[in-house]
């Protein structure tokens, strides 16, 4: 094996450690080295399609660091790239039903991720295009080995079903949920010890109680958000130094924290948002450029400053609100997301106290 390919995957290798430590700015330049080093290759052989497929796991990677950076276009450029030669490779593909369902299945993840770009930056028809091709994708690679666990499949279920909750299709958005809870509830029996189909269950969970609630099905709703905390929670106590259980937990926990403020539960929505921020002060001090970490930490100030009881309080969290996404909106990130926050935020300023809640 040449040494830069070795090189090459050791790079990437600890490119994903790292990044499950939380440390992402290492994780980033890892795979920035592996990429590199992935190009010289393909270079050395440009008529070799499959070599190429070496280049895809960075490209990726980059493109969803990107995305929690808020860098969208930066995102954009990696993840079309590695989309290209995703397609590139399923039109080349053999008859080996082994190559051509691993093909298709990363295929799919390729249009899973720039679908989830395009839906956070407002794009939502071509997110919806994207996806419907991800599962499809993912349904058709499943028919190939029916006997393998169809994670991958359930993942973009999940992806999809996210999607219609955020669109507010709550109906499609339940159905797809309900069939990857299925499927990862399968799974984890099966495979009680598999911790990432643990996680991929609770955050399923967890966008299915989010579709009952907005549809008015709360104790559906409070049942599954409750289990995915319970999941998460032991997760986070399992292992304790992998930032994906504790992120998963604190959406989880502001999900949970808006059942309870809906229900006049006060205490209890204020224990979840709180607990929220706790969590979200320690992720962004291990990685400040993650600018998803900051949009969920102003989504839980935002929740405390309506509970708050006293108007000292009230502007205390408006104030943190702000210093929170100041950072995003000086580098001029386009999403509606912090469009909405920073509008509520600016709106609420402006108003007398005694008319902001």
């Amino acid at each position: 094996m040449d040494l830069k390919h070795r090189l090459a995957m050791s790079f990437s290798e600890l490119g994903v450690w790292t990044r499950s430590m939380g440390q992402g700015q290492k994780s980033q330049q890892y795979f920035e080295n592996a990429l590199e080093l992935r190009r010289i290759l393909v270079k050395k052989e440009p008529q070799l399609v499959k070599l190429k497929r070496y280049l895809t796991y960075p490209l990726g990677s980059l493109g969803d660091r990107s995305i929690q950076m808020g860098l969208d276009q930066e995102a954009r450029s990696y993840l079309q790239e590695s989309l290209a030669i995703h397609q590139e490779l399923n039109d080349s593909a053999d008859n080996k039903k082994t190559n051509i369902r691993i093909i298709r299945n990363d295929l799919a993840a390729a249009l899973a991720t720039i679908a989830r770009l395009a839906f956070l930056t407002g794009c939502n028809e071509e997110a919806h295009d994207y996806f419907d091709k991800a599962v499809r994708l993912r349904r058709t690679a499943a028919e190939i080995a029916p006997q393998r666990p169809q994670g991958d499949l359930a993942t973009v279920l999940k992806e999809f079903g996210t999607f219609y909750v955020e669109t507010e299709r709550f109906e499609e958005s339940i159905r797809l949920l309900e069939e990857s809870i299925t499927i990862l509830r399968k799974l984890f029996k099966r495979q009680p010890k598999r911790t990432d189909w643990q996680q991929l269950l609770a955050s399923s969970l967890r966008e299915l109680g989010h579709a009952e609630r907005q549809s008015g099905r709360q104790d559906a709703a409070r049942a599954h958000l409750e289990e995915a905390v319970a999941l998460l929670s032991a997760l986070e106590a399992l292992e304790p130094l992998r930032i994906g259980n504790r992120y998963h937990l604190v959406k989880t926990l502001n999900r949970l924290g808006e059942l309870e403020r809906e229900e006049k539960q006060c205490e209890a929505a204020r224990r979840c948002f709180q607990a929220a921020v706790n969590r979200l002060d320690a992720l962004l001090a291990l990685d400040p450029p993650r600018a998803d970490f900051r949009l969920d930490l102003a989504d839980a100030c935002w929740n405390l400053h309506l509970l708050a009881e006293t108007d000292t309080e009230r502007l205390a969290w408006l104030d943190r609100m702000r210093e929170i996404l100041q950072p995003l909106q000086d580098m001029g990130m386009q999403r509606p997301r912090l469009d909405r926050l920073w509008n509520q935020l600016s709106a609420s300023l402006a108003r007398p106290a005694e008319d902001s809640r």
